[in-house]
């Protein structure tokens, strides 16, 4: 039984087991659904094994939008749950470095070396063993007494992807790893392919020291076909790739072990289009191109995942952003229509109105929309509102985040308006309990990670999720209608 009564908070009786795993094992795939603690049970492990001797430094690669989680000084993890009796220097590995000291002062603390995936492969080269100054800096701290931990590990389920490339010549040279993820499974089961090779290679591989292929993996799991026999049609023992995973995963649900407030069905809120935006529409759905007024010229989807795109952008009522308009880049956006904006305003107010203090998360997955929808809310001027998205300062990022986290949730009605693909990671929105998609993306893992924003410990009340849902004038389905069959199907499998 390792002694965890050094920890500032003491871990749940699922936190101690993911400690004793990680203890215990050099190389652990923990995929506890999100809002389990994963990140806790990571730190009281590093602190544990630095008082027992076996490691000196943490590596943690995160997604970039995730690693303030890590280290923020005032709400990050690693403040919070770094042991008062270990010492801690954490350092943000980035262009202009900033390091943090904790605990009792020590000439060989316990080193947290933070960075993201988007930083450590820049400068790499496809096809070559070039590696960029950043990554052999980086490669000088690791060592047999390394932890190396892969925060959100599905962003190296791609086995070709630089960032992958990277992590893999890191692990290389650590003597321990943890993948962490919610979704260890986001699309198929290829995703488990070159996260299991980052393990160990002896998990997916029966050649020593080789890591398994995709040509294996596909030979072993899948029944091929279609075009070429490239199509991958059914998916075979997957109780034996089960098995090679299952000594060196951890996995558990929150309603096996958290008393939380139930997780509603989501609802929709259905949004008729317009005839006039329902004709442009039909043009990009039938011709992939959209004649606007003569002013603003016409908008040519040249590929279907183009077309795709521009159709989801048309039920929310604006075009551009994706490709050159007339034929010169540009990052103008065309305003087509306002039948989801005004909907969802509707909607707001008529919440607002049951509970003055009312706390609300809006995903799109657009910019342009993100923006309509700040606008319309900061003029209304009935709540405080936060932006979280990619293009967002630091400072706006720090106010949206403590908007809506439990310890700082203001008295008053407050808003968060964000992209999913740069806020469903790694934060805690536990302040709120309602969830509104404007618009979504078809990526189930995207979709499972923002919704568990909320869901999650400090939560007191059930969590409902609302999808708005674009259709013709007389009830036609969109674009809209398949996202979210394909988020459904996905769930399933």
């Amino acid at each position: 039984m390792i002694d965890l009564d050094d920890a500032p908070l003491t871990p749940t009786r699922h936190q101690r087991v993911a400690v004793e795993k990680i203890v215990a094992d050099p190389y652990l795939f923990l995929c506890d659904e999100m809002g389990m603690g994963k990140t806790k049970s990571v730190i009281d492990s590093a602190c544990a094994l630095y008082q027992r001797g076996e490691i000196d430094r943490v590596i943690v690669i995160a997604p970039a939008s995730v690693v303030p989680v890590w280290i923020d000084p005032d709400l990050g993890q690693i403040s919070a749950h770094a042991w008062p009796t270990v010492p801690v220097t954490v350092t943000h590995f980035h262009r202009r470095a900033r390091a943090w000291h904790y605990g009792p002062a020590s000439d060989t603390p316990l080193q947290i070396i933070a960075s993201n995936y988007e930083y450590i492969r820049t400068g790499m080269r496809a096809r070559s063993r070039h590696l960029p100054e950043r990554l052999k800096t980086l490669l000088d701290a690791c060592g047999p007494r390394t932890l190396l931990v892969l925060d959100e590990s599905s962003a190296v389920k791609t086995g070709r992807a630089l960032q992958t490339r990277a992590c893999k010549i890191l692990r290389a040279e650590c003597g321990r790893v943890v993948l962490l993820t919610g979704t260890p499974i986001a699309h198929s089961p290829l995703d488990l392919l070159s996260q299991g090779n980052l393990l160990h290679t002896s998990i997916l591989s029966d050649r020593p020291g080789v890591p398994c292929t995709v040509s294996s993996f596909r030979a072993r799991y899948c029944v091929m076909g279609g075009w070429q026999g490239k199509e991958i049609r059914e998916w075979i023992h997957l109780d034996d790739l089960q098995a090679r995973f299952a000594p060196h995963t951890l996995r558990r649900l929150k309603k096996d072990c958290l008393d939380l407030p139930p997780k509603l069905d989501p609802v929709a809120l259905t949004v008729a289009l317009s005839p006039a935006t329902w004709k442009l529409y039909k043009q990009m759905r039938d011709e992939m191109i959209v004649h606007l007024r003569a002013a603003q010229g016409v908008v040519v989807a040249q590929q279907v995942i183009t077309k795709l795109i521009r159709l989801s952008q048309l039920t929310s009522g604006f075009l551009g952003g994706v490709e050159a308009l007339d034929g010169v880049p540009t990052d103008r956006v065309e305003i087509v229509g306002r039948e989801k904006l005004g909907a969802v305003m509707e909607w707001y107010r008529d919440r607002l109105d049951a509970d003055p203090a009312l706390k609300l998360v809006i995903w799109s997955r657009f910019r342009a929309e993100v923006q309509q929808i700040v606008a319309a809310l900061r003029e209304e001027g009935t709540a405080e509102v936060g932006v979280l998205w990619g293009s967002g300062t630091r400072a706006e990022r720090e106010h949206a985040l403590r908007l809506l986290h439990p310890q700082t949730v203001p008295d008053g009605a407050a808003v968060l308006v964000g992209t999913p693909a740069t806020g469903s990671m790694g934060i805690t929105l536990a302040g709120s309990s309602n969830v509104l998609y404007i618009s979504n993306a078809p990526s189930l893992n995207i979709r499972m990670q923002s919704e568990d924003r909320t869901h999650r410990p400090g939560q007191t009340a059930a969590c409902s999720y609302t999808d708005v849902v674009a259709t013709g004038p007389d009830g036609q389905r969109t674009i809209d209608h398949l996202i979210l069959r394909a988020l459904r199907e996905r769930r399933e499998l």
